[in-house]
């Protein structure tokens, strides 16, 4: 079995406020940093070390956002360094525990992806650390250049087999000797341990400064499309990534998906992206008759490299017809899919024009989207 240490003893000076309580995402930065170990089951214990005068404020957003405080997760008071923190950590490791994962309280990008990397490298028997390469230019304070291809940048969560990192530990409280991170307090105390390292997540960062916290971005899409008469055997139209039964289709390059075109759109001006007119153009016989649910992952594809996440999304069709109540449920489940979202975070409402314009007479269906980000 696995446990986790969280090291969350940190006073933020360099932030000029607590930053492990700023508002992240959908909750705040402490939470998001421990929010995936627990989608594993093999993390069987997480151990969040805290400094000891925001113990009670930090337990109470934990709480407060529903994580399972003392059932799965247990705090301890932090010392005057890292090392100390994470040495008293060390008393609260079950005695089933193989490998210990430490992690920083504010790194709130970890991936599930990058944690099944270390565990996987891991094996229990090596200690683990993610790397990524330098991409600018690396100087030294005296101005004189560095070959950065000679370094790399140091994240978490860092691994280790349990005993070598109690082994390691117990040497250092003879001297306390300062170290930066865990990983070379190990490597500096047990030389005959295996050390390897894994590909890092840029997007893993840490948070240090007020810049580095990304707030929420917000966008809005517009869609309508005229109606024909189908005369395909299948007659349907195609919503939110469903295909419903109607005698018409819309008039369009693609499958004519509006409000996934609509959301497309509220997702890409919410980034700073052009529309999907640019991204997709109708002039490319590449998109004739495509699926508009594929068009979306491509969009999906430029938010995660741009290092963003969905926070919610809502989508109102206007159309006279065809009555779409019943496929709600199957439109957010296919958008959930696709957008990495859960679906309870989804909102899809329908409502008609009143027998108004071009929609109200049924020639025309129209969407509207809304979505945030962070």
């Amino acid at each position: 079995m696995i446990n986790v240490i969280i090291a969350a003893a940190g006073k933020s000076e360099r932030y000029e406020s607590n930053k492990l309580l700023e508002d992240y995402g959908k909750t705040v930065v402490l939470t998001e940093s421990i929010k995936p170990f627990l989608e594993r089951d093999d993390v069987e214990k997480i151990i969040v070390v805290l400094n000891e005068d925001d113990m009670i404020d930090m337990e109470n957003i934990m709480l407060k956002y529903d994580l399972p405080l003392h059932s799965r997760i247990f705090t301890v008071a932090g010392g005057e360094t890292r090392s100390e923190s994470v040495f008293n950590a060390l008393d609260l490791i079950t005695d089933n525990c193989e490998c210990v994962l430490i992690h920083d309280g504010a790194r709130p990008n970890v991936s599930a992806e990058l944690i099944a990397s270390v565990i996987e490298k891991a094996s229990y028997d090596t200690c683990v650390i993610p790397v990524i390469d330098i991409a600018d230019s690396l100087y030294t304070k005296d101005l004189k250049i560095q070959q950065r291809a000679d370094f790399v940048c140091a994240q978490t969560p860092q691994a280790f087999p349990t005993q070598t990192l109690f082994d390691a530990y117990d040497t250092w409280y003879e001297n306390k000797k300062p170290f930066s991170d865990d990983f070379s307090l190990v490597q500096y105390y047990k030389k005959d341990a295996k050390f390897d390292f894994v590909k890092g997540d840029p997007n893993n960062i840490k948070i240090t400064y007020r810049s580095d916290v990304k707030k929420n971005l917000v966008g809005v899409g517009y869609d309508l499309h005229n109606l024909e008469v189908s005369k395909q055997r299948d007659n349907v139209i195609y919503l939110c990534g469903v295909a419903i039964p109607f005698n018409k289709k819309a008039v369009a390059h693609s499958d004519g998906d509006i409000p996934v075109h609509a959301l497309m759109d509220a997702i890409l001006s919410a980034i700073g992206e052009k529309d999907i007119g640019h991204l997709f153009p109708t002039n490319d016989p590449k998109y004739d008759g495509i699926s508009s649910i594929k068009l979306l992952d491509e969009v999906m594809s430029i938010v995660k490299n741009k290092g963003y996440k969905l926070i919610n999304v809502s989508i109102a069709m206007i159309l006279e017809a065809p009555k779409v109540s019943p496929y709600l449920d199957e439109m957010k489940n296919v958008l959930s899919a696709h957008l990495g979202l859960d679906k309870t975070f989804i909102g899809i409402t329908s409502t008609t024009n009143e027998g108004s314009g071009l929609v109200g007479s049924g020639d025309a269906i129209a969407a509207l989207a809304n979505v945030s980000l962070y």
